[in-house]
Order: structure tokens, then C-alpha cells, then sequence
């Protein structure tokens, strides 16, 4: 034990907490403006510190102060708990007990003139060491298929506040429940809860870093979603654990991006883009992606008109992604026509090559102006579509396509029927959009099938 005489009150403290074993305690006595404050500091089943407080005991009397003390406090600081006596106050008034406490427990530090000791005792227990394993719940497949449930080691015994350790995880498909990130320790076995946060987070692989704040509490830096506070009961979770997961048939996923606006809403239409692929393609099942961009028809036949391309076709992810970030550098249009843009052309270019072969589709348009009509539109005055393509004929074709589902992303000010029909499954808006969602609507994670659990290998 460390001498009153050459340690602080902090140094004191610590030395306590550090010898503290489960099912023991060590107390504090505070002589402070309010009264005596007892505190209690204990470690709970996994070993975090817990500090107790009694409400503090009112004014001290005079005429009898061994009767308080044998009615009032040694009930509260008893005699078998190791025992660390403050003053936080000058005042003269409480010297009595005071004194008779130094005396019955000579045995115990003692400080004059000492702040606070709730401040102490919060910076104690926020930098002591853990005292045993933090593992992260995690879920593995055996060979045969099965997931089970097992731990990933994060700090060992004696980390402290600032520890980092960065772990690679893969989440799967989920709803509103989120994947749960479950700090445990483990005795005989059988975890032992320190503490449980969730989030809904798009499938795929993450690389987040687990900091330890204090000893109870953890967090991951580098995840897509904001960790909360998990409200389920432990067997809930645990009882929503699959027994394998469900291979996700393979799906096609055609993208048609609206290139005809301002630099800044190009970009953020590309980032909602690249979010859908790189989920998607991180998830189960196999994914080939299209992808074709366009703008707007000339309105004067002298102007160059650039016309819908298609950049990708059944592609890998990484080679779609490629060609999307390629749209980045292009450049803004000085004149173009501002009411419709050539989503008539590229849902023909569709219609033409699209045959189901490449997996389920799914057909997602991002954009927001309305297409050319197939001929002269007296009522909205838009010019006509010079090669008299008519998206209601291409949409029905489309359609027919077995399996085929629909999507769409937009911008503020979205314009035309047309765009109910392409969001037919899912639609959302680009600024606001829950990709998780939209993806889930649109059936690219397959069959919903949760699992609460990140997985790792």
C-alpha cells in the first residue's frame, strides 16, 4: 500500500483499484461541503471498476460524535472493506469525526485538503488497465457450412484507454435490427456482456479500428453507420443467428446515370452510385454490372450531340466502378437543353441488349429531367427524340424480362411520370437515400436473411 505521507490522492486511489479482486471492495470516506459522502468502488464479472455513491450524511453533530459514527457511518464504510479517508472542505465543523475515523482506522490514508474526490475516482477508473480479455462476438462458417458463434480477441489484460486494434469483418445483408458489434469477456466459457451497439451497415468487408475509451466501453472507428446502444435482450439476438447463410441467387445490376447537370450534382449522382456497386458487389451472390450515361438531344441539328453510352456491359464491379469514375472528368456543358434528357435512348439501348442471361435484373435510373417524347408533345413543348425512340414501348419491353425489378434515384425538382414507373420497387432521393434499403427493395441482396453478427474468417 502506498504511504499518505508521499503519494496524492490520485496514486492512492489507483494503487487500490489495482489490487481490487472480484467480489472485494475498497471505500472512500469524503468530509466535503455537503456532509460525509461514502463511495464504494468495486469490480463487476468482467472486471470493469464501478464507482458507488450514498446520498452524503447532513450536518455533524457535536455532543456525541462515537454514536454517529457507530449509528450513521460504519454502517455505510463497514470494517472489513479497505478504507481511504479525503477532507475536501476546510471547515472545522466536521474535525470531530473526522479525527475519531483517523483514529478507529489508522490503517487508512489520509488527505487534507483535497479536491473533489469524484474526480479522482472518474480519471482512476477511466485509466486503469483491463484486467482481463475484450473479444468482439463474431460468427465463422465451418467447413460444412454452419455458422457458430466465437470471439475475436481485441485488448488483452492490461490495455488502457487510447488502445487500438484494427480487425477485418464482413457484415451481411441486414434490416432495422442492424448488426450487432458485442464487446464481451469470457469465464468458464460462457461470455460475459461489457457492452452491445448496433448499427444498420451495408453489407460487405470493413476494416474498422476498436478503440478502448475506458475500461466498459469500446468503440469502432471506420464503419459506414453510427454505433447505438442495443436495446434486444441477449437470447433474442442470439436466437436470430441462421444456421448457414443462403447463397443470394446472382443478379445483374444495370445503372443509368443522368449526366446532364452541374458539376457538384454529377458527382453526388456518382457517389450514390459507386455506394450501390461497391455494397452490392461486396455482399453474397455473384453480381455483373451495366452501366450507360446520358444527357440531353441537341436542340439545334449545327450542335454535337453526345449520345447515351453504354461505359460497361456484364462486367465485374471493380471494372464498372472503373468506367463510372471516368464521367468525373467530364467536363460541364456551356448550352444544352434544359427540359428532358435522352432517357427514352438509353432505356432502348437497354431493352436491345438486356436478356436475363447475366443474372436477375435489376434496373436502376438516377437523374431527374423527364425523356423526349417520340414525337412533337403540344402540351409540355418538349422537343421530340430524333430517333423517334418511345419510352413507354421500351419500358413494356423491359418489363417482360423475367424476374426484372425497378429503381430509382433522384434529384430535387424530378419531372415526368415516368419516373413512378422506374421506381416502380424502390425510390428514394439522391440527398437522403438509405443505400441498405433501396438495395434490400430492389432485391439485389436476394432473400432478406439476417444475421445479427459480423462475420470473420
Amino acid at each position: 500500500m502506498l504511504s499518505r505521507e508521499d503519494n496524492t490522492v490520485d496514486q492512492v486511489l489507483a494503487a487500490e483499484l489495482a489490487g481490487l479482486t472480484e467480489g472485494k471492495a475498497f471505500k472512500v470516506a469524503e468530509f466535503g461541503i455537503d456532509g460525509i459522502t461514502v463511495w464504494e468502488v468495486r469490480r463487476d464479472r468482467n472486471g470493469t471498476p464501478q464507482a458507488r455513491q450514498w446520498p452524503p450524511l447532513p450536518a455533524l453533530p457535536t455532543t456525541d460524535p462515537r454514536m454517529f459514527y457507530e449509528q450513521r457511518l460504519s454502517p455505510l464504510i463497514g470494517a472489513e472493506s479497505r478504507l481511504v479517508i479525503a477532507r475536501s472542505t476546510a471547515e472545522e465543523r466536521p474535525d470531530e469525526i473526522f479525527e475519531l475515523l483517523r483514529t478507529i482506522r489508522l490503517d487508512a490514508p489520509v488527505f487534507l485538503r483535497a479536491t473533489p474526490v469524484a474526480g479522482y475516482l472518474r480519471d482512476v477508473i477511466r485509466d486503469s488497465p483491463l484486467t482481463r480479455w475484450y473479444e468482439l462476438v463474431v460468427l465463422k462458417q465451418t467447413r460444412s457450412g454452419l455458422l457458430r458463434m466465437d470471439g475475436h480477441a481485441l485488448f488483452p489484460p492490461g490495455a488502457q484507454r487510447g488502445y487500438r486494434h484494427q480487425l477485418r469483418i464482413r457484415c451481411e445483408a441486414s434490416d432495422s435490427r442492424g448488426t450487432v458489434f458485442a464487446v464481451v469477456t469470457r469465464e468458464a466459457r460462457r461470455f460475459q456482456i461489457v457492452s452491445l451497439i448496433s448499427a444498420a451497415i451495408p453489407p460487405g468487408v470493413y476494416e474498422p479500428t476498436a478503440v478502448l475509451v475506458r475500461p466498459g466501453q469500446v468503440v469502432f472507428e471506420g464503419l459506414p453507420a453510427v454505433l447505438r446502444a442495443e436495446q434486444r435482450r441477449w437470447p433474442e439476438i442470439v436466437g436470430a443467428i441462421p444456421a448457414k447463410l443462403d447463397r443470394a441467387p446472382s443478379a445483374h445490376l444495370v445503372c443509368l446515370i443522368e449526366i446532364s447537370c452541374t458539376t457538384e450534382k454529377l458527382a453526388n449522382r456518382i457517389d450514390r452510385v459507386e455506394q450501390l456497386i461497391a455494397s452490392v458487389g461486396a455482399g453474397r451472390g455473384q453480381l455483373s454490372v451495366s452501366l450507360v450515361s446520358y444527357g440531353p438531344h441537341a436542340f439545334d441539328h449545327r450542335e454535337h450531340e453526345e449520345p447515351a453510352a453504354v461505359l460497361a456491359w456484364a462486367t465485374t464491379s471493380d471494372r464498372a466502378l472503373t468506367a463510372l469514375r471516368g464521367l468525373r472528368s467530364r467536363p460541364p456543358p456551356d448550352d444544352e437543353y434544359p427540359w428532358a434528357a435522352q432517357l427514352e435512348c438509353a432505356l432502348a439501348e437497354v431493352a436491345t441488349r438486356l436478356t436475363g442471361r447475366d443474372g436477375r435484373p435489376v434496373l436502376v435510373t438516377v437523374g431527374s429531367r423527364p425523356p423526349h417524347p417520340p414525337r412533337v408533345d403540344i402540351q409540355t413543348e418538349i422537343i421530340p427524340c430524333p430517333e423517334r425512340q418511345d419510352w413507354r414501348w421500351s419500358l413494356g419491353h423491359l418489363r417482360t424480362v423475367t424476374g426484372i425489378t425497378f429503381g430509382a434515384l433522384y434529384d430535387r425538382g424530378v419531372r415526368g411520370e415516368i419516373w413512378k414507373q422506374l421506381g416502380r420497387e424502390a425510390h428514394q432521393p439522391l440527398n437522403v437515400v438509405e443505400m441498405s434499403r433501396f438495395a434490400a427493395d430492389t432485391g439485389l441482396y436476394g432473400p432478406l436473411q439476417y444475421v445479427p453478427f459480423p462475420l470473420t474468417d
